[in-house]
């Protein structure tokens, strides 16, 4: 138990007819787990490939288990897992079709919504907030998704959730706003699409910083 098995590795390589042959000879394999935790779906759902999407489909539907009873060792999900590891956005929309919990979080409280802005996937993203995920979502150190959008610099995904109700001047846990963010990292895009939104540039931080003193 716990070593890493034929369908783990027909899985995470997107060989379909693989999966399909392992399973018939031992359907007790579908939800069956490595040392570290993954299943055969949470390494097809990280997949970059149309055959990924296909191992992945066949599995949820011959009764693969989506949502947290079946995270990793760190509590990522199928769902975490295909918005961390640059899936193709047919995976992820797959797997929110089929129930996969939008807000669910990992054991580090890191939502599938902040992993897509970190990859700057706008699809995922778009997908995401489209079934319910919450665009006020946070790290446990208060970054939100508007953060994190200025953090990585893109102005599309910042405008994205803007429009969805993100707070233009919401702070982190050190006083930060996403205009900090933007300015913190020479996003000139961002920062622009932030002060065009109303956002202070003299808010202060914890510390004493604007936004104006960091981007000087």
């Amino acid at each position: 138990e716990g070593r890493r098995r034929p369908i783990h590795v027909a899985a995470q390589n997107g060989h379909l007819e693989a999966v399909k042959l392992l399973l018939k000879l031992d359907p007790g394999d579908i939800n069956i787990e490595t040392k570290n935790g993954a299943t055969p779906l949470l390494l097809a759902s990280g997949g970059e490939t149309a055959s990924h999407l296909e191992v992945a489909r066949y599995l949820i539907e011959q009764g693969a288990a989506i949502n947290l009873d079946a995270a990793d060792e760190s509590g990522k999900t199928a769902l975490h897992h295909a918005c961390g590891l640059g899936a193709i956005d047919m995976v992820v929309q797959h797997l929110l079709e089929k129930g996969a919990d939008a807000n669910e979080r990992d054991y580090g409280r890191q939502a599938p919504l902040l992993l897509a802005i970190e990859m700057r996937n706008e699809e995922i993203t778009k997908l995401l907030l489209d079934h319910n995920a919450d665009p006020h979502c946070q790290t446990p150190w208060g970054m939100n998704a508007l953060h994190a959008a200025c953090y990585v610099g893109s102005a599309p995904l910042a405008q994205l959730l803007l429009e969805r109700g993100a707070a233009v001047d919401a702070t982190d846990d050190e006083g930060w706003t996403p205009l900090h963010y933007a300015a913190s990292f020479d996003s000139k895009e961002c920062a622009e699409l932030m002060l065009d939104s109303g956002a202070s540039v003299l808010a202060k931080s914890n510390d004493g910083w604007t936004p104006f003193a960091l981007a000087v």
